[in-house]
């Protein structure tokens, strides 16, 4: 077949055709020769191995039945287990999202390293949690802004020109301290101005009062 029929096909040539294709009926005409007086031992070894197929078949089915019993056990332990480890995840979960409820941002969220549902539920509460914890933390760093710049109003209030805020506030807020400062040192130089011309025009009147004086005494 493949040194003549297949390069005969090939070729095209019918004659060429023809004659690879005799020339393999007359091969296997000899080969049925030579198989016939083996087809009853190869009946009988053929009888033989189907029965062995079958008795490992049988086997192999027995086999089967028992270890998918046994894995349809396992797997309803397993479930049995998963299944009380999520409800217990689920729980403390749960539990967490009461203490967050409460104003309680130091508790530490529980399963928020798993790879299942229980997993995002927890990685999303912690989402929150960090929220949560960031609004509390510009809460607290108004109050000091708002603490610090009425401390420093009511001390102006009460004449005292030369303060100034000198701790730091909030990187994100401390352009205020700074323009409160500038504010305040701006009011002093006014004022400071205003009093040293008020000065002057006192030291002009009393000069203008000695003045009429002596001069009412001429």
């Amino acid at each position: 077949v493949d040194t003549e029929v297949i390069p005969a096909l090939k070729s095209g040539n019918p004659e060429t055709i023809e004659a690879s294709i005799h020339k393999l009926g007359d091969s296997f005409s000899e080969f049925v020769k030579f198989i016939e007086p083996m087809e009853e031992q190869l009946n009988t070894a053929t009888d033989e191995y189907e029965q062995q197929a079958l008795n490992a078949s049988n086997a192999a089915v027995r086999n089967l039945i028992v270890v998918s019993a046994a894995l349809v056990g396992l797997v309803l332990l397993l479930l049995a287990l998963g299944t009380a480890k999520v409800i217990n995840a689920i729980g403390r979960i749960s539990s967490a999202m009461m203490t967050l409820a409460k104003g309680d941002l130091g508790i530490q969220i529980p399963h928020d390293d798993r790879r299942d549902e229980v997993g995002v539920m927890a990685r999303a509460l912690a989402v929150f949690k960090k929220t949560a914890q960031e609004i509390q933390q510009r809460q607290a760093e108004n109050e000091i802004v708002i603490n610090a710049l009425g401390a420093g109003l009511s001390s102006l209030s009460n004449s005292n020109l030369p303060h100034q805020i000198s701790d730091p506030f909030p990187s994100n807020l401390d352009s205020l301290r700074v323009s409160f400062n500038e504010a305040v040192t701006s009011l002093q130089k006014t004022i400071l101005t205003v009093k040293n011309g008020t000065e002057g025009i006192k030291s002009g009147t009393v000069d203008i009062a000695q003045a009429s004086d002596d001069l009412s005494r001429r």
